[in-house]
């Protein structure tokens, strides 16, 4: 029987196929999984966010913004769609926004490293390298071995001739 609830179900069987292609290297099946599942599902915040991933993941900038706004219209505080769209306001340059987004998602999910990250990268961009480097020592607080916090504090530190630390 063809139900709003069997295409959700179905929508939901290709997002999980599509999350491990994807996951497996395998973009173009993965994008393919994607796009049956928004169409079983277009209303589906993971079918739009997922497709948005992938075209992201595929270098399709155009399509990833569509689908990530798409899905963020539908869901307004889902931090993970949330950093992905400040990801790609980033790699255009609209820096403002980027940096609402960056924000909201820390807001949304403060325990998550990668949107701490993300924010920290985007207020390097926007020039504050204070506020960068305290959004990564604050990561290093909680993880003192963070390769990655450690790696952009140095390079602030060396940027602003500071090798006390």
């Amino acid at each position: 029987m063809d139900t709003p609830s069997s295409h959700a179900h179905e929508a939901e069987r290709h997002i999980r196929l599509g999350r491990y292609y994807l996951a497996e290297g395998m973009a173009e099946r993965a994008l393919r999984s994607f796009e049956l599942a928004v169409q079983r599902n277009p209303e589906s915040f993971a079918s739009l966010y997922e497709r948005g991933r992938c075209h992201w993941r595929m270098g399709h900038i155009e399509d990833a913004r569509r689908d990530v706004n798409d899905a963020i219209a539908r869901a307004p505080i889902e931090a993970e769609a949330l950093a992905l769209r400040a990801e790609i306001r980033l790699h255009d340059g609209h820096l403002e926004g980027a940096i609402e987004d960056a924000v909201q998602a820390t807001l949304i999910e403060p325990e998550t490293v990668a949107y701490r990250l993300l924010k920290g990268r985007v207020l390097e961009r926007l020039g504050d390298i204070t506020k960068a480097l305290l959004e990564y020592e604050g990561i290093l607080a909680g993880e003192p071995d963070h390769a990655e916090a450690l790696l952009a504090c140095a390079e602030l530190y060396l940027r602003r001739n500071d090798h006390r630390r």
